[in-house]
Parts: structure tokens; C-alpha cells; sequence
């Protein structure tokens, strides 16, 4: 039997099918009891997708103006529901849906990365997640994001990613490219795996140069590899295009990301912040007055500061000028932020005033159950790091892109839920590496 081949065995396609129906079962419930928390719209997400429906462009604020301070695709999928005739009940389905389709691909990755059994388990975990649960009654990126990065892993380990210059292969390494800059449009912050990827490629090349005289056939296949990755590079570019030469026309900046950069690098480098969190009691929470009032001082300080018309470009800018300038001066004070915002990026509990919204049973499970995934998938990582396991590249490559961005701007634990599905897989590997079953995937 093939190394991927499917089991022969109906025992794994039952124990999908129950999980996938627990999946929707959950989220379904969480539609029914928090489902009013669909009527908000604390980012502006649904308000864009309003506005694009009436035909009025990515735009917001008062007076209506183009914008791109939120990424593009999450208000199109709003739109799209909007435009066949859904509602607020409806985004709610959608993402209960997208939240099943993640559970499925996450068992099928598993079965690719020859976690065997295991790929049950960790599609379960990603079944019951807090934060995936939770993330179905929000209007906000989550829920897309994570979809769209579980379906990149799918998609690269089922064709073999960058693939030799081969009908197939040029197709999937473009499917590949498109998938990975719908990632982007969705959050940005992936925007850091394409220097991350690059780097590796080229010193892997580097590291195989040069080639011994009877390795022609070994060239061949090197450059059909270039090749397939050179297609990939372009269907990323082609799918950030529209969105950065709309920028570019609109608002004078060709960005493939946000104008949101600035206030969220700000939002975490600032005297008020250090001080009351970086310096503050254990987990301590940027209070809302506090926080409210930094908000009113920053807005009188950009309005004295900055000449008008001072647009959402000029606004980003002022903001990251500002945000380096803080660093620059409390350089301690930087440091010890970004051990804090690693901390709060892998947190097992929420903070602050969401912490009483529950039961503290509830809470205490949600720890453990944070606990356990992150140490398991700490545990992978080592025995990873040792096997050389290439089939784990991406993912780990999509960790610390993410996090890497979050040691310097605004985090929680909400900002790793993309990775909830890798987080699933690694934590699945670490418990059978404990166990002591061999993984060669």
C-alpha cells in the first residue's frame, strides 16, 4: 500500500464523519446562544462590504471615503453573502461551514504528514478549539483565515509544492501562489513568509552548489523546480496586484497590506503601554479609560502635528514615525514588550473583563487545554528539528511569519487563530513522539 494511501479500513471515515458532525454541532450551538454577537461590527468589516453593495466602493467613515485600512477579502465574502440575499444569521452559517471544511482538511493534512490515527486527533482539536468556536459569532478574519491557511497546507502536501516544471505541477504551484495571496488579503501579517521562503530557497541553492559533472539529470530537475516556484511567485503577485494598484490609484500609496500598520505598531510601542502592561502587575490589561484617553490625546496630537488634509496614508505614516521614535527611546522597555507580546500570543486564558464572562470551570479548561496543545507542540517542533521532516516547512513557516510580526505590533491570543489548525497538527505529533510512535512525515 502506498505510503498516502487511504485506509482500508471504514474505522477512520466513521471517527471524520462523528468529529465533523461534533464540529458543526458546536458551532451551531454557539450560533444559537452568542449569535447576537454577529450583530456587531467592532472592526468595520460589514460596514465596507455595506457600502460595497450599494455600490459605493471600499469605503467608510464619514465623509465616505476610499479606504484601505482593512484588508479586502473578509468584506468581499461579507458582501458576496449580503448580495445573494443572507444576513447577519447567514455570515453566521458561512463561517460554521468554513469552520467544518477546516476540520476536514486538517485530518486529510494528517493523513499526508503520516500522522495515521493521529490525524483524527487532531482534527478533533481543532473540532472543540475555544478560540475556533468562539471566532464563529465574530464578525472579524479569523474564521476565513484559518480556512484559507489550512487549505494552502492541504493544497502544497496533496501536489508537492514547489512541483518539477510538469503540466500538474505548474498548475498546483499556481493554485498554491493564488491560495497564499487570498491568505494575505485576508491578514497581511502573512505578507512576512515571502522574505522568510525566499531566504530559504536561495540559501538551499547555495548549499547544493555546486553540482557534481554527472549530475545533469539532478540540474534538470533543479531548474523545472525554479521553474514551478517562479509560477508560484507570479500568481502571488497577480492575486496582490488588484488590490495594490487600487491602493496605489486611490490613495497614493501601492500597498498589497493596510493603512493599519501604523496605529497597530503604535497601539503596542507607547510610554502609556509599557507602563501599565510591560511594567504592570501579572497579565495585566491596557484598561479601557486609560486606553480611551491615549486614543483622544493621539487624535489632538496628529491633528496639531499634521498638516491638513491629513488622509489615512499620512495618518499611517505619522504613526509609525511616532511608533519608532518610542522604541527608539525606551529600548528596555521594547525588549521586555516583546517577550510580553510572545507571552500573550501563545496565552492559555483571555484577560482582562472576558475573563469573568465565564464560569471559572470553563476557564480552567480552557487552560489545560491550551496547555497540553502548546507543550505537545513544542515537543514536535525538537523531534522535527531532528528528523529534518521537509513535509513540515510550510507550516512552521506560517508560525513564525505570524509571530514574528507580533513581537513588534498589537497581539492577544486571538491574532494566532489562523494557526490553530498547525498548532492541532503539532500538538498531534508531539503526543505520539511522547508516546513513542515514529513519525516519518
Amino acid at each position: 500500500m502506498s505510503e498516502f494511501s487511504p485506509s482500508r479500513s471504514p474505522l477512520p471515515v466513521y471517527g471524520l464523519i462523528c468529529i465533523l458532525l461534533i464540529a458543526l454541532l458546536l458551532r451551531g450551538g454557539m450560533l444559537v446562544t452568542q449569535g447576537h454577537l454577529l450583530e456587531e461590527d467592532r472592526d468595520g468589516y460589514r460596514q465596507i462590504a455595506e457600502h460595497l453593495l450599494a455600490g459605493h466602493g471600499y469605503a467608510w467613515g464619514e465623509p465616505l471615503e476610499a479606504t484601505a485600512y482593512r484588508p479586502p477579502l473578509y468584506p468581499l465574502l461579507l458582501a458576496g453573502i449580503f448580495a445573494l440575499g443572507g444576513g447577519t444569521l447567514a455570515v453566521g452559517i458561512v463561517q460554521a461551514l468554513l469552520g467544518g471544511a477546516t476540520v476536514w482538511l486538517v485530518e486529510r493534512i494528517g493523513r499526508r504528514l503520516n500522522l495515521g490515527a493521529g490525524s483524527l486527533v487532531a482534527a478533533g482539536l481543532v473540532a472543540v478549539d475555544p478560540l475556533a468556536l468562539q471566532n464563529t459569532v465574530l464578525v472579524m478574519t479569523e474564521t476565513l483565515s484559518l480556512f484559507l491557511v489550512t487549505l494552502l497546507m492541504w493544497v502544497h502536501l496533496e501536489f508537492r509544492v514547489p512541483a518539477h516544471c510538469r503540466g500538474r505541477g505548474i498548475a498546483a504551484s499556481a493554485l498554491v501562489g493564488l491560495i497564499y495571496g487570498l491568505c494575505c488579503l485576508c491578514r497581511p501579517t502573512f505578507l512576512v513568509l515571502i522574505p522568510l521562503t525566499a531566504v530559504y530557497w536561495v540559501g538551499r541553492e547555495i548549499y547544493a552548489f555546486p553540482a557534481k559533472p554527472d549530475a545533469n539529470r539532478k540540474n534538470s530537475r533543479r531548474r523545472e523546480t525554479w521553474v514551478s516556484r517562479a509560477v508560484l511567485g507570479i500568481a502571488v503577485l497577480l492575486t496582490l496586484l488588484p488590490w495594490t494598484w487600487r491602493n496605489a490609484l486611490l490613495l497614493g500609496k501601492a500597498t498589497p497590506a493596510t493603512t493599519h500598520g501604523g496605529y497597530t505598531l503604535l497601539l503596542a510601542n507607547n510610554p502609556v503601554y509599557y507602563a501599565e502592561v510591560v511594567h504592570g502587575p501579572w497579565r495585566a490589561v491596557w484598561s479601557g479609560e486609560s486606553l480611551a484617553a491615549w486614543q483622544e490625546q493621539l487624535e489632538l496630537q496628529m491633528q496639531k502635528e499634521l498638516p491638513p488634509p491629513a488622509d489615512e496614508v499620512a495618518r499611517d505614516r505619522w504613526m509609525y514615525a511616532r511608533a519608532v521614535e518610542n522604541i527608539c527611546r525606551q529600548p528596555g522597555s521594547f525588549l521586555l514588550a516583546t517577550f510580553e507580546r510572545a507571552w500573550r500570543f501563545w496565552d492559555v486564558t483571555p484577560r482582562g473583563n472576558q475573563v469573568s464572562a465565564f464560569p471559572k470551570v470553563i476557564i480552567w479548561g480552557i487552560a489545560g487545554y491550551y496547555i497540553i496543545c502548546n507543550i505537545s507542540a513544542l515537543m514536535a517542533i525538537g523531534s522535527i528539528w531532528k528528523s529534518g521532516c521537509e513535509n513540515w516547512l510550510l507550516p512552521l513557516g506560517l508560525v513564525v511569519s505570524l509571530m514574528a510580526v507580533h513581537l513588534f505590533y498589537w497581539t492577544d491570543m486571538r491574532m494566532r487563530a489562523p494557526l490553530i489548525g498547525i498548532v492541532a497538527l503539532l500538538a498531534t505529533r508531539g503526543i505520539q513522539t511522547l508516546a513513542g510512535r515514529p513519525c516519518r512525515g
